[in-house]
């Protein structure tokens, strides 16, 4: 019964690493996409400044109706200082891109695409960062989840020979 009990433990005890260390990958990763999301909103709004002659209170309208971009787009906004910023970019650039979509309300329509696309630079190479992080800690899960098998199959066979062998080792004596 105590074999049972200690391979029970230590199958407990990696799967409880394993569902840790995915539950973090997949928070990495809606951040990541979150970032990506937000970044083709940019692009999208900026293709939309340079070909369509239109006030960018109707190019946010048309924005907020696309399922992808509704979370970052309120459907009443006349300004692009209006658009919500996803958690990630807030932390981390969130300041720049704030002051970047005053300057875009502010400018020529000529000069808006432009700084529009450099905001979407800046999404991306955030977006970079956090898929190199997710990919980092999606390797170290793995390594650590490897190396808590190993050590589980390790210490486990040492424990169980006393309950399947005698009190000198010898087989069959219990």
């Amino acid at each position: 019964m105590m074999l049972y009990c200690r391979l029970l433990g230590a199958v407990l005890l990696v799967c409880t690493g394993f569902a840790a260390g995915q539950a973090y990958c997949q928070r990495l990763w809606a951040q990541w996409r979150a970032v990506c999301g937000f970044e083709r909103l940019l692009t999208y709004l900026a293709d939309q400044l340079a070909f369509c002659a239109l006030p960018s209170a109707e190019l946010l309208a048309a924005a907020a109706e696309h399922p992808a971009f509704a979370a970052y787009c309120p459907p009443s906004a006349a300004s692009f200082a209006e658009l919500r910023l996803p958690p990630p970019l807030a932390k981390t650039c969130g300041a720049e891109l704030h002051a970047g979509l005053h300057t875009i309300a502010l400018c020529s329509r000529q000069q808006a695409p432009q700084t529009m696309r450099t905001l979407a630079a800046l999404c991306h190479r955030t977006a970079q960062g956090q898929y190199a992080a997710a990919q980092q800690a999606a390797h170290t899960v793995a390594k650590a989840l490897t190396k808590l098998w190993k050590q589980a199959e390790k210490d486990d066979s040492l424990a169980w020979r006393p309950f399947c062998s005698g009190p000198w080792g010898e087989a069959g004596d219990n």
